[in-house]
């Protein structure tokens, strides 16, 4: 019995040994690959900053240090870096997927914040290229940029800009029923001018992209004849008033018609009750249109 216990205590010892020796070697282990990131991310830093390689290589070799270190917290550092030089080489899309890493895979990491800020410049400057014909994509690029911005930094700031702008980016790429969605969100969680101004002005021209010809379904247009109507009331002095006023008129007209041709509808059923009612309506809600001028010549013949 004896001899069995002293047996135990070696055992127990010799274990204690061997895990003390695993743990100050996984340490010493870890300490070296750290060590080594770093170094190889200075040497690489040094290698720029002397002109001795040039954008491209660098890239190459802080891409290797990721590969190589990809828990390290010198990736995040390495993915910034990344971003850094493809803008400087005007290469925007690939630095704002550079900067994406950063955040989607280092979000503890202090180049969080950087690259947000960066994020947000592209998506600024690709924003702001809608009149260069030759750049493809760019709200594309732009909207996924700034969609990206508040779903890792909601609380930013400025979120009513970056909420508008994908709304607007939504617009311009013809996604108008998504479009209205974003601009409702600018309206509904950050009623800030001017971009709640703004926002309520492209809800209305979002409505108005979906409204179809008289001869279909004229809920779209109904929702922006309110929308426009609510925009003059509450911005009478806004510098959307003329373009507002305009789209009016044409949603009216195609109102209008749509009512005269369900009046014409009912006249040929010799349905008199039902005629009446929606040519005394026509007149009533559109007096200055030329639909409302042939239903009262329908109503003296």
């Amino acid at each position: 019995m004896q001899m069995f216990s002293r047996t135990n205590i070696i055992s127990v010892g010799m274990v204690a040994c061997l895990l003390g020796f695993f743990i100050a070697f996984t340490c010493v282990v870890e300490g070296s690959s750290e060590e080594k990131a770093e170094q190889e991310f200075a040497e690489t830093q040094r290698a720029l900053d002397k002109c001795e390689i040039g954008f491209s290589d660098g890239i190459r070799r802080y891409r290797r240090v990721i590969k190589k270190y990809p828990e390290s917290e010198v990736s995040a550092r390495a993915f910034y870096a990344i971003g850094d030089l493809f803008e400087k080489l005007g290469e925007m899309e690939k630095a704002s997927t550079a900067y994406m890493s950063v955040i989607e895979s280092y979000p503890d990491s202090g180049w969080f914040s950087p690259a947000v800020q960066d994020l947000y410049r592209i998506g600024c400057y690709l924003f702001n290229l809608k009149e260069e014909r030759f750049f493809k994509n760019t709200y594309e690029q732009a909207g996924k940029i700034f969609r990206k911005i508040l779903e890792v930094a909601p609380s930013i700031e400025n979120a009513g800009e970056i909420q508008y702008r994908v709304g607007y980016c939504s617009l311009e790429l013809g996604e108008y029923e998504g479009a209205a969605s974003e601009f409702q969100k600018v309206i509904d969680s950050y009623p800030e001018e001017p971009w709640l101004e703004k926002a309520e002005h492209k809800l209305g021209v979002s409505f108005f992209k979906q409204s179809l010809p008289a001869q279909r379904d004229q809920t779209m247009t109904d929702k922006a004849i309110v929308q426009f109507t609510r925009f003059l009331r509450e911005y009478p002095e806004s510098q959307f008033v003329e373009n507002v006023k305009e789209k009016l008129s044409i949603l009216r007209e195609r109102t209008a018609e749509k009512l005269y041709s369900i009046c014409l509808f009912y006249l040929k059923q010799k349905e008199k009750k039902a005629f009446l009612f929606y040519c005394q309506e026509l007149i009533h809600r559109f007096p200055d249109t030329e639909w409302a001028e042939l239903a009262r010549e329908l109503l003296e013949t």
